[in-house]
């Protein structure tokens, strides 16, 4: 089970909307059923196309974006700077009677059956900054709770790097595609070719020209048709 949940998180990679599903089954893997959850939140704001939440109920991602970011009283204990990849559990700085009189514990956890976290604080190639975490049940045991985590720490090296490629893999296609578009808008013929004068591109403009420049083009290189 293990090895397809990496397999799936490496998938996300090139098919970023793979996300919600391989943190379902990231936060099934560690609470050991399909109670809690687990999700992907990005702390920049340029980074919102990578927020994902395995929950099925919408109003979880939403609420949490438009009321409680930023409230949880885990906050307190975020590093200010970023020595390295920083793993934080909620029990590790907040007792019960703090879980119980936190109003983003039971206000807005708990509607959704969640009592306690585990967070991973990270950065990507780009220096943007993302949280990775998983939500423990209600009725988790302190068994499972302590399951949870060693599970978690297995995966979080995966899923750092996946994040790292995956957004290097979309950079790169985005520069891609901007170039292209701006040779395909230039009133100019324009072509590209490799060390053997073989044709990587035409613009839409060479192309318009048909048959006509590439029958010229093989003619002067001495090529067959």
């Amino acid at each position: 089970m293990l090895s397809d949940i990496i397999k799936n998180i490496y998938a996300t990679i090139d098919n970023r909307s793979l996300w919600k599903n391989s943190l379902a089954n990231i936060a099934k893997y560690c609470n050991g059923n399909d109670e809690g959850g687990a999700a992907l939140v990005p702390l920049d704001p340029d980074c919102v196309q990578w927020r994902y939440g395995s929950s099925k109920n919408e109003e979880s991602d939403l609420l949490y974006y438009s009321q409680w970011k930023g409230k949880s009283p885990l906050i307190s204990h975020k590093p200010q700077s970023m020595p390295g990849d920083f793993f934080y559990i909620d029990d590790s700085f907040l007792t019960d009677e703090e879980i119980n009189r936190s109003p983003f514990y039971q206000e807005y956890l708990k509607k959704f059956g969640v009592r306690r976290l585990q967070n991973c604080l990270f950065e990507n190639f780009q220096g943007k900054k993302f949280l990775l975490s998983v939500q423990n049940p209600i009725n988790a045991s302190t068994e499972t709770v302590l399951g949870s985590k060693k599970k978690l720490l297995t995966l979080v090296p995966h899923i750092i790097q996946a994040i790292n490629i995956g957004d290097n893999f979309y950079y790169n296609k985005n520069t891609k595609d901007c170039f292209q578009c701006l040779i395909d808008s230039m009133p100019y013929a324009i072509a590209i070719f490799d060390k053997q004068n073989n044709v990587l591109f035409a613009n839409d403009k060479m192309v318009e020209y048909g048959t006509t420049w590439y029958f010229y083009y093989q003619q002067q290189n001495k090529k067959p048709i």
